[in-house]
């Protein structure tokens, strides 16, 4: 497995890097948060990456902190969420997002509310807000469609 790798930036675009380490270049899928943080093409950088192997498919995935690289693990462990999904979700929020995305799902749950409803009311919600706030608008969205 490939964890990281630090070499030279030699491409860069909203989805994807090329990094140069010890003269191969590695190319790795990347979230677009990860490439707003990256430097300039020709800067050192290190990413830290994750390597997906399916029976047709050797993909590397890079982050560019090592809480983003743990939760897109976590996230596509869940079944249903493969490393596209994953990646999508990493590009619109960041790892504490995602968790507190998680908590407000858990909370509508755990007030009796079945996890499509749940999932249901949250889509249409903010992300960038916070939970108590997700879990409001949430409920007021469960209430208007009952």
């Amino acid at each position: 497995m490939i964890y990281s790798l630090h070499g030279t930036l030699v491409e860069k675009t909203a989805d994807m890097a090329v990094v140069e380490c010890a003269g191969v270049g590695f190319c790795a899928a990347i979230p677009s948060s990860t490439a707003g943080s990256l430097p300039a093409v020709g800067q050192e950088c290190t990413l830290y990456t994750h390597m997906n192997v399916t029976e047709n498919d050797v993909a590397l995935f890079g982050f560019a902190d090592k809480e983003s690289q743990a939760m897109f693990r976590l996230l596509t462990a869940v079944t249903g969420v493969g490393p596209k999904v994953g990646l999508a979700i990493l590009s619109a929020l960041s790892p504490a997002r995602v968790v507190l995305a998680v908590q407000a799902q858990a909370a509508l749950v755990g007030l009796g509310y079945t996890a499509a409803e749940a999932a249901a009311a949250l889509a249409g919600v903010d992300p960038a807000l916070p939970v108590q706030e997700m879990i409001r608008l949430a409920l007021q969205g469960i209430g208007r469609r009952r």
